[in-house]
């Protein structure tokens, strides 16, 4: 199969730091596209493939992320938020269609919250919960979780550390039977395809930091073992939709039906069937055809 290479760019942001993207022009209406953890921009290709000449999309690496900087460390969701506007910015994007993919469905409901002027619409795929990530701690030899959460550096970092360990090392198998037991269900990227996920993942430079971000965000109304809630779901008013896999192993679909419940009537959910945490992958057709409708018609 073919692989197309889409040139990068980057722009340096008013904080000093550097965002690399891409960009495909297509149309007057533009689309920004923000990935999840353990990946980068490249995740986006097939939707690219997909989407090309419909409009303008720019497809960006989070800070410490992909090719995109990494100077000053993020301490929370809003710091992401706050880069995107920077970037908007240098780059005169003033209104868009702002869709995240996991964690980047995180940094997209902070950026519709703190600049609702310049998202027209959202889409959350797979999206990172409102109540964000907390984890749990384990009991005596890890056989089931207790209702405690990991609160500090120190200990997330001790739980991410098997993982961190497997990227250290830079061992492609062991990285694909980790992404096929949490992430696809039924379809798996295509061999050479698959090398360039793992690649995107490996430049990652920032796994602590995100997991604190993550367990710090909350915009639910309640609290979530690590902090209350702010209850600002409810204030996000762009239409808005939530495409969510039913055997999602990483964000379970309850979280996606807390969501739709959190926003509002604005939000509509769509869970797909036999669909994992990576719909880009395991049903691109669904995907494709619920984006298009939305943002299309």
């Amino acid at each position: 199969m073919d692989l197309k290479d889409y040139r990068r760019y980057e722009i340096e942001l008013e904080n000093k730091e550097t965002l690399a993207y891409k960009k495909l022009e297509g149309g007057e209406k533009t689309l920004v596209l923000l990935h999840g953890n353990l990946s980068s921009s490249i995740w986006w290709d097939l939707f690219l493939e997909e989407f090309e000449e419909k409009m303008t999309i720019y497809a960006v690496d989070l800070r410490g992320f992909g090719d995109s900087s990494y100077f000053e460390s993020i301490d929370s969701i809003k710091d992401f938020s706050e880069d995107l506007r920077l970037f908007r910015k240098a780059l005169g994007i003033e209104k868009c269609f702002l869709s995240g993919w996991s964690l980047g469905g995180a940094v997209a409901m902070r950026h519709a919250l703190d600049h609702p002027e310049a998202v027209e619409k959202l889409v959350l795929l797979a999206s990172s919960a409102v109540t964000g990530a907390p984890v749990r701690k384990k009991h005596l030899f890890g056989l089931w979780k207790t209702d405690n959460y990991l609160k500090t550096r120190e200990e997330i970092e001790k739980e991410l550390r098997p993982l961190l360990e497997l990227i250290k090392k830079g061992h492609h198998l062991s990285l694909k039977r980790f992404l096929n037991k949490h992430l696809f269900l039924r379809d798996k990227p295509h061999d050479r395809r698959y090398e360039r996920y793992i690649e995107g993942l490996l430049k990652q430079r920032n796994h602590v930091d995100v997991a604190m971000a993550l367990a710090h965000f909350n915009l639910s109304a309640k609290h979530n073992g690590i902090r209350a809630g702010t209850d600002e779901a409810k204030t996000i008013k762009q239409p808005l939709r939530i495409i969510h896999g039913a055997e999602d192993k990483v964000v379970p679909p309850s979280r996606a039906e807390e969501a739709k419940e959190a926003i509002g009537e604005n939000a509509k959910l769509h869970i797909l069937p036999h669909v994992g945490h990576a719909p880009l992958v395991d049903d691109i057709r669904t995907v494709m055809d619920l984006y298009e409708h939305f943002l299309l018609d």
